[in-house]
């Protein structure tokens, strides 16, 4: 597991991330048995195509972004939005893959004012 939680460091975390919860995902990576993440790699690479679903659904959809994520960098980000018909992109600066973990209170502000402006009523 060493390997991959090597590799999970070339670009998971933001340079702000805070050490606790770096050591809790690095933990929570390692405790993982190595078949249980070679069989996630493999649904990963084996998910289908959704854009066109996505293509279909006609409501408000928060996409959430760090601006440190190498993974889901602009590019990425676009081609999610350019799949809804009603994003709202939300990037967060200086945080890696896990906005709701790096910047937890960021990212909960965030959620609860969409779902605000979103609430039925």
């Amino acid at each position: 597991m060493q390997v991959m939680l090597d590799y999970m460091h070339t670009g998971l975390y933001g340079p702000n991330c805070p050490a606790s919860v770096r050591a809790r995902v690095d933990a929570m990576m390692s405790a993982a048995p190595p078949a249980g993440a070679a069989a996630a790699l493999r649904g990963r690479a084996e998910r289908p195509d959704y854009r066109a679903l996505l293509t279909g659904l006609d409501i408000p959809a928060l996409v959430c972004a760090g601006s440190a994520d190498p993974w889901s960098d602009q590019a990425v980000t676009a081609e999610i939005i350019a799949h809804l018909k009603r994003p709202e992109l939300v990037v967060i600066e200086g945080v890696g893959h896990l906005p709701n973990l790096e910047a937890e209170n960021d990212f909960n502000d965030i959620l609860r004012a969409f779902l605000r402006a979103h609430a039925p009523g």
